[in-house]
């Protein structure tokens, strides 16, 4: 699971931002794994997470959803699109409080996006975690849940901290840290392209042949 890490962070009086892969495990298993190591992990959310963008669906369908998965969250950080600040500055709080805090990977939260490479193609990625983990002066820790085809186990990795200190501009610290964590990501690609959940936000561009990742099937 990586727990040294987690324990490393706790030590360290700062907490931790949990920067989470978008695997098709991830949303529950992670939020279950970490309560049941007796973490307190807050984590990020947009009001459409679950099933729909519409008022009607945020209200009434998608905490069908949310309702399961924050029964194992030590909280909820809503994000305010009119107010985006606001979530930012609540995670910094928690983080001082020596709290963990959890974000997506992806496109979903945040405004701000870094466009970078990844296997042979392009790809965004929300800049928010490495810039609230430069912030506070938190680790930024990657985190991947996959499950493993042969047993049904589903699997936990909380890897090492992403280096947010080898200087530079904040922009150029954030780009570094975005590539990393796409690079981060390839190996759990590579080996459960079936539950990588952003195939549709690659971008073509032309690379060697060999340096491609397979998509799964349709």
């Amino acid at each position: 699971m990586g727990k040294e890490h987690l324990e490393t962070a706790r030590r360290d009086g700062k907490g931790a931002v949990l920067w989470i892969g978008r695997f098709s495990f991830a949303a529950l298993a992670e939020k279950m794994a970490f309560a049941g190591e007796g973490y307190e992990v807050h984590h990020v959310s947009r009001p459409q997470h679950g099933y729909s963008a519409t008022r009607f669906g945020m209200k009434y369908l998608n905490p069908i959803r949310t309702r399961t998965e924050y029964r194992h969250a030590a909280g909820r950080i809503l994000i305010n699109s009119e107010r985006p600040a606001d979530s930012m500055n609540e995670a910094r709080k928690l983080l001082k409080a020596n709290k963990f805090v959890s974000i997506a990977g992806g496109t979903t939260e945040g405004q701000v996006l870094v466009l970078t490479q990844f296997a042979g193609y392009r790809m965004r990625f929300t800049a928010g975690p490495p810039r609230l983990a430069k912030l506070a002066g938190a680790p930024l820790l990657p985190v991947f849940v996959v499950r493993e085809p042969s047993t049904g186990v589903i699997r936990i990795v909380v890897d090492r901290p992403i280096d947010l200190d080898r200087g530079g501009s904040r922009d150029e610290m954030i780009a570094r840290a975005v590539q990393e964590f796409a690079d981060r990501h390839q190996p759990f690609v590579k080996t459960h392209p079936h539950q990588w959940r952003d195939w549709k936000l690659l971008m073509r561009r032309k690379r060697k042949k060999a340096d491609l990742v397979s998509r799964p099937p349709a």
